[in-house]
């Protein structure tokens, strides 16, 4: 991977695939760390039982290893043992981010799928990372309509298929026009309006069909307002 990054630095799908790839290898090492070291905190009475009922995973993640009866010095050992590997789990991912954005900086989409990628595999400890990768990208694509929509998008996303209440849903359907409005104000543009109207579109339909088969009235009156007021 790193071959094929030193001379394809600017692949996005390469940054992305080895994003994906650490962060999975990390959490198999935090794993391996966590497991070695919660075992050597079990008495010997506890051990038998506790291999039997995590045989698959001790299996694969411990194969000769030796027992030693825990303590309080033994148990903050252990704490600092994980912490430093989550750690170091961390500085790994963040370099990767850093070092795709040096390759890519004018790229939304890859620091949108390096997003999607931490978000997915919900890395220990990358609340971090996952909150610095919106920051960045507000600050450096305020003038792209696509960053505007997919933010907008993250309040209320028409495709989703997760289901929640016409309340809920209301309720994130103005965040997003919230931001549609202020998309607007920012960066007054045809692209943008387009994609607003889309929005708009989309929303109402959707949630027009599923009221539809659950007999409830249509929603339009009520999204008709939130645009209204906006």
């Amino acid at each position: 991977m790193m071959k094929g990054l030193g001379i394809c630095r600017t692949s996005e799908d390469l940054w992305n695939e080895y994003l994906r790839i650490e962060t999975f290898l990390n959490k198999l090492k935090n794993q391996k760390v966590a497991l070695r070291e919660d075992d050597r905190t079990h008495t010997s009475a506890d051990e038998k039982q506790w291999r039997d009922e995590n045989k698959d995973l001790y299996t694969l993640l411990n194969q000769e290893r030796e027992y030693s009866e825990g303590s309080d010095a033994d148990n903050e050992k252990s704490i600092n043992t994980v912490n430093k590997s989550q750690e170091q789990g961390l500085s790994i991912l963040r370099t990767i981010y850093i070092e795709a954005v040096k390759a890519l900086p004018s790229s939304f989409t890859l620091r949108k799928r390096l997003l999607e990628i931490l978000e997915a595999t919900s890395f220990v400890n990358s609340e971090e990372i996952r909150k610095k990768i919106p920051t960045d990208m507000k600050r450096d694509f305020p003038t792209e309509p696509e960053y505007w929509d997919w933010l907008a998008r993250l309040e209320y996303n028409p495709a989703s298929t997760q289901e929640m209440s016409e309340e809920i849903t209301l309720s994130q359907v103005e965040k997003a026009v919230q931001v549609y409005e202020l998309a607007i104000e920012v960066l007054p543009s045809a692209i943008i309006f387009n994609q607003y109207a889309k929005f708009f579109m989309h929303a109402t339909a959707l949630l027009k069909r599923e009221n539809n088969l659950s007999g409830l009235a249509s929603p339009s009156a009520a999204l008709l307002v939130i645009f209204h007021v906006f």
